[in-house]
């Protein structure tokens, strides 16, 4: 598949709020180029902004979860050279308000 079907593919995933985690699991995160495109979708599409917290776990499932902050949910993505990388999602009066794509060390 290349890398511009599978843009289409996973736009009109979004767009159309058809999210299947298992393909979203065992398929995409496998490739690095896949994961990177993945990431970029998920952050730059507009369909997220302005969605509950309810609807973001409903979308990512709500056991892949970390509360860290009341304003903060985080989604793990990987572990790679002793940093942990993970989507954090941030929240305004239970509104999202931002997505980043960040990552801490690990001791």
């Amino acid at each position: 598949m290349g890398i511009c079907k599978l843009i289409k593919f996973l736009e009109n995933r979004f767009l159309n709020h058809k999210f299947y985690k298992d393909e979203f699991k065992q398929e995409y995160w496998k490739d690095v180029k896949r994961r990177r495109y993945y990431i970029r979708i998920i952050k730059e599409n507009p369909e997220f902004r302005g969605k509950t917290r309810s609807e973001i776990e409903s979308y990512f499932g709500s056991n892949e979860c970390k509360h860290l902050y009341t304003n903060r949910w985080t989604y793990f993505i990987m572990i790679k050279r002793r940093k942990e990388y993970i989507l954090a999602f941030y929240f305004e009066n239970n509104v999202l308000i931002d997505i980043r794509y960040e990552y801490k060390y690990i001791k």
